[in-house]
């Protein structure tokens, strides 16, 4: 489904928590062992329409002169963001290394803020739509750094949501980090997930949002691994 911020936030986030998520945890309860990622994993990306009103209208009587208008599902006002950390170039990235990105999940969605986060140990560093493999040892980070604007407003909190096949609790795990601080979490099963998500309020209060695609984990053998989270801002304009 594609995103629609003309709906409010809480409802945008409960969709996410309780549709889209169902469908990654049961993707990792499937995910086999000898697959290198689980099936099925719906890519979150944001859409517009553009139905004859371009995207202002909230729906038309039979009265044509007579409806009602809203911007905030505007043409363009919920984007997608690609990670492509090969494309170094000013120019449009190729259509292949796009749809390759969208393929693999290296993306997020925002209408505002946005969250660059990535698991590391040992020098290797994973990013969204990639697989982290975790050692017996070495210490796990899980960093994020949330960018936005005076337009979109600080980010005060950052959410971080964890599945792992073999897990005791059935829902994906939820950790509150604030801006400006850090946290444990503990990854325990076998093979899942680690995404984020957060929101921000800017000047006239008006909530903005974003979310981004998992970064996929394999604990070999299964197991316990503790992650250090720390989230930090940039505030830009």
């Amino acid at each position: 489904r594609q995103m629609c911020i003309s709906d409010s936030v809480d409802t945008v986030r409960d969709r996410v928590e309780n549709k889209w998520e169902a469908v990654l945890c049961r993707g990792v309860d499937n995910w086999d062992s000898a697959e290198p990622l689980p099936r099925p994993r719906p890519v979150f990306a944001a859409g517009s329409d553009a139905h004859g009103d371009f995207n202002h209208c909230v729906g038309i009587g039979w009265n044509y002169q007579e409806h009602g208008s809203i911007t905030d599902n505007a043409l363009g006002r919920v984007r997608t963001v690609l990670h492509l950390p090969r494309h170094t170039s000013d120019r449009v990235p190729t259509r292949a290394a796009i749809l390759a990105a969208l393929e693999r999940g290296a993306c997020l969605v925002t209408d505002g803020p946005v969250l660059a986060c990535t698991l590391q140990q040992d020098g290797q560093m994973t990013h969204m739509g990639e697989v982290a493999t975790l050692a017996d040892d070495g210490p796990v980070e899980l960093e994020i750094v949330a960018h936005t604007t005076a337009e979109f407003g600080p980010v005060p909190e950052v959410e971080v949501f964890t599945y792992l096949k073999g897990q005791q609790e059935s829902r994906p795990q939820k950790t509150t980090v604030a801006t400006g601080a850090s946290d444990t979490i503990v990854l325990d099963g076998q093979r899942g997930y680690c995404r984020v998500q957060a929101q921000s309020l800017g000047p006239d209060h008006e909530p903005f949002c974003c979310f981004t695609n998992p970064i996929w984990v394999r604990i070999p053998g299964g197991g316990k691994r503790c992650v250090h989270v720390t989230v930090r801002q940039q505030m830009a304009g």
